[in-house]
């Protein structure tokens, strides 16, 4: 626009006035300049130029020179901004129409059904004649269905292209829809019954509460819940009335150009984004544009909807894309392949691939290690008396389920004297301050007025029936009944081991015995009280039967129970044989020697290996005989009422677990100092994390011709003794003794660094007292280590 005094009269002016626009015209004095006229092309004929680069455009129209419209910049869907972008409508509701009226007389209420609280329901549906009479909803189609009933009223919207009739009765052909104003409940009940419902059904009506379901994968049509009355008689008066079926549209537009809605878009299946994706697609539907199927099997998810990616939600024991992988397996293509053995859920089939243990087990990055909950300390010291609860003995332990049992494990130094003819005294491991619900987990020594001993031991227990939750585990020491009692717990800095595992049977409701899978096989036990008199016979009642599902694994078995030897010449063993013989590759064999004048009756844990099983179905049985070489004895197994015994057997995988052992037969060392000759374990630690766990299972005496003599035998590490807490076994005797008894060494190292380390045994002389040890008479030996996260 040119201004006064840049005109002359009659004269021509032409020019540029920029962004492409010129003008040219013939002034009539200088008057005219002041209304110069742009060209028709000035604004795109949608404004008014108001400078060489501005111009006031018409409703509808945006930009320098008007050149973006509402109609076709954003598709008539939005109003177009200065920039060209858009500003999409807001969603849309139209009006509800209704589209159907259903009479109370073409209602079927014949075998109607209703969910019994929360249990299932009964057979048959309450559903319209003649269904198939309305019509369909059209293809791709937003929007919103309403079904009112007397004051309850559900809206949903279809999944697709479905007769009324179908989507009414397919939960997998609608979603419940939530407005702000309603209050909806969606339930998932047996058999995928969904439902949604705006309101209770009103109380007033007769005092009761009703909630509306419509579809349902196991049971059509709808039936209502009552929240009071359950086992009242099936109210059909309460659906016996006309109910009205109402649509509206939706429209929804997004997008730089409002060229996205949730119609188009995502097929009525989700809502439509800016970047033209689909999100909060309908149950069941996942993808960019809510196009796939999440195909839950049902049975095994916690619901039909899946993750953007298409995975489900898995019910506990169950895994895979789908969950179609029952535990132990992975997907692979269309098949469920199995995991590595110590993996519950897994993303391939290496060790390394787990993704979730199974019991026993905790995940170690994306391995499986043996788990525990475990204390090896000196905290608490010394403790005496009669009746105590024992200072120190303290383990918290977190249950994740009711169902599941705790295996516990608990190795100190122990002594019960008294000034009287004999002591029995019983140590218990308590669970929040009692005893087990299934059964004491507890070990009693009987000793004469003598054997003033201080002996370490490992009690093993199991225990069920304990609630899910915190669970704290003490020890209480307790004189048994008829006799006397001086204990003592814990000496000379010995460190104890409280030990807890939680377990989860195969079944349950077992109680003399417990299976579960473990490892690659399974850990088989079976639990018991009762004595056994005499040798060269079968234990009573220690026997457990096994399957060993691979070839190549070896066999751990472990047995508890009390055991005496007496007589003239005092040695008595026990055996475990498989099939009714010897392991071929290892005797089990654990021997008890006692001198002459003593009748000492004590609760001992032996552990053994064989690797000479076969794979299939197998019994083990433990023997009770002389000890070849000695003569007769006098054996004693079991103690009367309160102690019970356990016989292990569980397939362990070399290859596969961070387990290592090293075990012989008979390799006597008469050492008093120094490493014991076989004793010796070689192991690489693979994580910061975990601790390594120490079982040495050996015959052991502290021998002296006079005077008070003690031995310790320690686990040593690359040489050294455990730097978090000294792991050893300790025996003292106050007079000449010639004692050999096996027994077992329970411990946990916490800082010992990764890579590969060699594990010892070392003997040597308590401070203040003379040894003359004797190691490994007549007997089998085991040095285990394994690498466990502590829980």
């Amino acid at each position: 626009q040119k201004t006064a005094g840049q005109c002359g009269n009659g004269i021509v002016e032409s020019g540029s006035l920029g962004n492409g626009v010129s003008y040219s015209e013939t002034c009539d004095g200088g008057s005219c300049c002041d209304n110069c006229q742009l060209l028709q092309n000035t604004c795109n004929g949608h404004g008014t130029c108001v400078s060489a680069t501005e111009c006031n455009c018409a409703a509808g129209y945006s930009g320098s020179q008007c050149q973006y419209s509402d109609a076709v910049t954003c598709n008539s869907r939005g109003t177009v901004n200065e920039n060209g972008t858009c500003s999409c409508t807001a969603d849309s509701l139209g009006n509800w129409q209704q589209l159907a009226h259903v009479a109370s007389t073409n209602i079927n209420l014949a075998g109607s059904h209703y969910a019994n609280g929360y249990g299932t329901p009964g057979s048959g549906n309450v559903w319209i004649k003649p269904c198939g009479t309305f019509s369909n909803l059209g293809s791709g189609s937003v929007v919103h269905i309403r079904v009112t009933m007397g004051s309850v009223i559900d809206i949903f919207y279809p999944s697709g292209s479905n007769s009324l009739c179908d989507m009414l009765q397919d939960d997998t052909k609608h979603i419940w829809y939530n407005p702000s104003s309603f209050s909806f409940v969606t339930p998932s009940y047996h058999g995928s019954l969904l439902g949604g419902s705006t309101n209770y059904y009103p109380s007033s009506v007769d005092g009761r509460r009703y909630l509306s379901f419509w579809g349902g994968s196991s049971y059509r049509g709808c039936c209502h819940a009552r929240s009071s009355l359950f086992n009242a008689p099936v109210d059909t008066a309460a659906w016996n009335q006309d109910f009205d079926i109402y649509v509206r549209t939706v429209q929804d537009w997004t997008g730089p150009q409002c060229q996205y809605s949730s119609s188009a878009t995502c097929g009525s299946k989700g809502k439509a984004q800016a970047d033209g994706t689909c999100r909060d697609c309908y149950p069941g539907l996942y993808g960019p544009q809510c196009q796939n199927q999440c195909n839950c099997v049902l049975a095994n998810s916690e619901s039909i909807v899946c993750s953007a990616s298409g995975a489900c939600t898995c019910k506990s024991g169950y895994s895979g894309r789908r969950c179609e992988c029952s535990t132990g397996q992975y997907h692979t293509g269309s098949t469920c392949t199995a995991c590595h053995t110590t993996c519950m859920t897994c993303s391939g089939p290496s060790s390394n691939e787990c993704t979730s243990c199974i019991a026993g087990y905790a995940l170690d990055g994306t391995r499986c290690v043996l788990s525990a909950t475990a204390v090896t300390s000196t905290a608490g010291g010394v403790t005496t008396g009669n009746t105590a609860t024992i200072s120190g003995r303290t383990l918290q332990v977190t249950k994740r389920t009711s169902t599941s049992w705790l295996r516990v494990e608990y190795n100190d130094n122990f002594r019960s004297l008294t000034s009287t003819s004999t002591s029995a005294c019983n140590w218990e491991v308590l669970f929040n301050g009692a005893s087990c619900p299934s059964g004491r987990v507890s070990g009693t020594r009987y000793s004469t007025s003598s054997q003033n001993w201080r002996r370490p031991g490992t009690i093993v227990g199991y225990c069920r029936g304990l609630s899910a939750g915190t669970v704290t585990l003490t020890v209480r020491v307790s004189q048994y009944s008829g006799y006397g009692c001086e204990s003592e717990t814990g000496w000379n800095g010995k460190a104890f081991t409280l030990e807890a595992v939680e377990m989860e049977p195969d079944n349950p409701s077992t109680t003399g015995s417990f299976t579960q899978a473990l490892g690659p096989g399974g850990l088989y036990a079976k639990l018991g009280t009762g004595t056994v008199s005499g040798s060269n016979r079968a234990a009573t009642g220690r026997t457990v039967t096994f399957t060993k599902k691979r070839s190549d694994t070896v066999m751990r078995f472990l047995y508890y129970d009390n055991m005496r030897a007496s007589g003239t010449v005092n040695s008595c063993s026990w055996e475990i044989q498989i099939d009714g013989s010897t392991c071929s590759s290892n005797e089990l064999r654990t021997t008890v020697y006692q001198e002459p004048s003593d009748n000492p009756l004590h609760f001992r844990t032996f552990v053994g290996y064989c690797s000479a099983v076969s794979a299939g179905s197998h019994t083990a049985q433990v023997y009770v005989k002389n000890t070849p070489g000695v003569s007769s004895a006098s054996c004693y197994t079991g103690w009367p009422g309160i102690d019970s015994y356990v016989l292990e057997a569980r397939e362990v995988s070399l290859n596969d677990e961070p387990v290592r052992y090293a075990s012989g037969f008979e390799q006597e060392d008469n050492r008093n100092s120094g490493e014991i000759t076989g004793r010796v374990v070689s192991i690489t630690k693979n994580s910061t994390a975990t601790a390594l766990r120490f079982v040495y299972s050996d015959n052991l005496a502290a021998e002296a011709s006079s005077g008070q003599h003690a031995c310790k035998w320690t686990i040593l590490i690359d040489g050294q003794p455990c730097q978090s807490s000294d792991i050893a076994s300790q025996q003292y005797h106050s007079s000449a003794q010639y004692n050999r008894k096996g027994t077992t060494l329970v411990g946990y190292c916490t800082n010992v660094p990764t890579g590969p380390h060699s594990i010892t045994v070392s003997v040597s002389a308590v401070s203040g007292y003379s040894c003359d040890a004797r190691t490994g008479w007549k007997q089998t030996w085991t040095l285990e280590v394994s690498e466990v996260a502590l829980l």
